[in-house]
């Protein structure tokens, strides 16, 4: 049937969540569709094994330039993520495709006319538009492994793909711990080590992840109640508590797409952001 390349305005802008939201869309709608990855970093790398994981894609690697000129299989509608700093006007001008140009919401329209256009991080989801949402924008826990500096002690069951909707820092307050830590859902926790009590707060109501800070061997209690427990990833790093909640908050809005829950996520959110001749038009 065709091709569609999606491309981003700019890096972290939600690329990858609009192509996947897309093809599941289209999917659900009864089109035949693979989506494939495009380049050659890391990046594009972990964009096709999800796309491989989720049974979307028929490759065996990212697409190369070659592969990209074999018009795709008859009947089949063929999605291509394109790296962002792609020179999509010669791509556009080379291969017979539709172009979806995703921005985040409130930057300056820099695609091709012939784009179409997906705006991200809107207050609100309509046609084209797709809302901000926390889900979406959260790292997940190896994420925080990366931007922390941090070295894993323990994986918790969910392991690195956990995501982490909620960033605290180890309670200084009069409030009991395990109580204010609980009325942050799905959080990374950090707290300086050797804050036994902090740390078994955290673990206790149900942190995605504890950050411990200030290096330094660990209690012993933290790590058999992780291993025994394993809800909670524990990592260890040797930079302060402040300099970690400064590593790691800027994660959110960046972090690469992956995990079931982002997907459920973003194929209830697409219900909003696509209808009937918005597919006429990328399809037919």
């Amino acid at each position: 049937m065709g091709r569609i390349f999606v491309i981003g305005g700019g890096l972290g802008v939600g690329a990858t969540t609009i192509a996947v939201g897309l093809t599941k869309y289209l999917i659900d709608k009864g089109y035949a569709i693979s989506l494939d990855r495009f380049g050659s970093d890391d990046r594009a790398n972990d964009d096709f094994q999800l796309f491989k994981d989720l049974g979307f894609s028929r490759e065996n690697a990212p697409l190369t330039l070659d592969q990209i000129s074999v018009p795709p299989t008859e009947g089949l509608i063929q999605i291509i993520e394109l790296p962002h700093d792609t020179e999509i006007d010669v791509i556009h001008r080379q291969f017979e495709a539709r172009i979806v140009y995703v921005q985040a919401m409130g930057t300056e329209k820099i695609a091709p006319d012939e784009s179409i256009i997906f705006l991200n991080r809107a207050s609100e989801s309509s046609v084209g538009v797709l809302m901000e949402d926390r889900c979406l924008a959260s790292p997940r826990v190896i994420d925080l492994v990366g931007v922390s500096n941090a070295d894993v002690l323990v994986y918790s069951s969910e392991g690195q793909n956990a995501i982490c909707e909620n960033i605290v820092a180890g309670a200084i307050s009069h409030d009991p711990a395990d109580d204010y830590f609980q009325r942050f859902a799905n959080s990374a926790i950090v707290t300086r080590n050797g804050r036994v009590d902090l740390a078994l707060a955290a673990m206790l109501s149900g942190a995605k992840c504890l950050i411990l800070s200030g290096g330094g061997n660990p209690s012993p209690y933290i790590l058999d109640r992780a291993a025994s427990d394993r809800s909670t990833t524990i990592l260890l790093t040797k930079d302060s508590t402040v300099a970690t909640l400064k590593n790691i908050q800027g994660a959110f809005g960046i972090a690469p797409f992956s995990g079931d829950e982002k997907i459920e996520k973003i194929t209830q959110l697409f219900i909003d952001v696509i209808d009937d001749e918005l597919v006429r038009a990328l399809t037919v």
